[in-house]
């Protein structure tokens, strides 16, 4: 099966969203799921990506699924318009993650913060950019692959915090991998 990740800012998320959604997959049953990035076009920005979703995915005829990651960023109807753009194509699935997908990923570092991570409409700012500042600044890209990586390899964790956001996509997309194999 292959899976196309469609995210605002493929440039940095990427390295935290490719592994935790290979994780999910495997967590699935599903481990030979291969993910790939949506790097060309890139239009960042969620407006920027929603408003060019036909044109990333005629440019990927070739892909079984279309998975949209994106933040909410505090818009409280984000998910309404994305269950809009679910029900107008079968093969994609999106989600939003509460606030940030820096958010998960801090899940997955068991982070000491938790209950004010979960909280914070800036926790990208707040918590993940200083603990990579702190911990990852000499890797490439600020330490995002390595943090998505650590993370990942702690999902059980992810989704037990993440519920309402990571655990609902995870049973989503077990509901649509159901659906296909019948």
């Amino acid at each position: 099966m292959r899976v196309l990740l469609i995210t605002e800012d493929p440039t940095y998320d990427q390295h935290l969203l490719k592994p935790l959604l290979e994780a999910m997959f495997a967590h699935l049953d599903r481990a030979k799921v291969r993910v790939r990035v949506c790097t060309n076009p890139v239009y960042p920005g969620v407006e920027n990506v929603l408003k060019n979703l036909c044109a990333v995915t005629s440019a990927n005829p070739m892909v079984d699924l279309y998975l949209l990651v994106v933040d909410r960023d505090g818009k409280s109807g984000r998910r309404q318009m994305l269950d809009r753009l679910e029900t107008e194509n079968g093969n994609l699935l999106a989600a939003h993650a509460i606030e940030e997908v820096e958010v998960w990923t801090l899940a997955g570092l068991e982070h000491a913060a938790w209950k004010e991570i979960r909280q914070a409409t800036d926790a990208k700012e707040r918590f993940f950019q200083p603990l990579a500042a702190a911990e990852y600044a000499h890797f490439p890209f600020g330490g995002y692959k390595e943090m998505g990586l650590k993370a990942a390899a702690n999902y059980k964790r992810m989704r037990q915090l993440c519920q309402e956001d990571l655990l609902d996509l995870e049973n989503r997309l077990a509901g649509w991998l159901a659906a296909r194999a019948t």
